[in-house]
């Protein structure tokens, strides 16, 4: 009966962790959907005599994103809601082992 309870317990303690990370991707996802006024750049005339000053704002190009193993989704939901407004291409890559492990066994 205890070990049910404590299944039970970790199952919404991870439901409402989903539920945090999901309402993180949606506000990034948000901020992306205005971003496209950030790219208009900017026009500052007669900054001094016969000198304007202009800004242009480009694509990336080609980005890429390296998913830890322990934020299977977050990351990637942060980073390819960023890189379809800013950029032209995107990466993955997943991580499936720990860093520390690949350094203990090089010793």
């Amino acid at each position: 009966m205890l070990q049910k309870q404590v299944g039970l317990y970790y199952f919404f303690v991870i439901l409402s962790l989903l539920h945090v990370n999901v309402m993180c991707c949606a506000e990034v996802v948000e901020h992306c959907c205005s971003i496209t006024s950030a790219f208009l750049g900017d026009n500052l005339p007669n900054i001094a005599r016969d000198m304007d000053t202009y800004s242009y704002r480009l694509p990336l190009g080609v980005t890429a994103g390296i998913t830890p193993f322990n934020f299977p989704a977050m990351i990637p939901m942060w980073v390819s809601s960023s890189s379809s407004c800013c950029c032209c291409c995107l990466g993955f890559h997943s991580v499936s082992l720990l860093a520390l492990h690949h350094s203990a066994s090089l010793r």
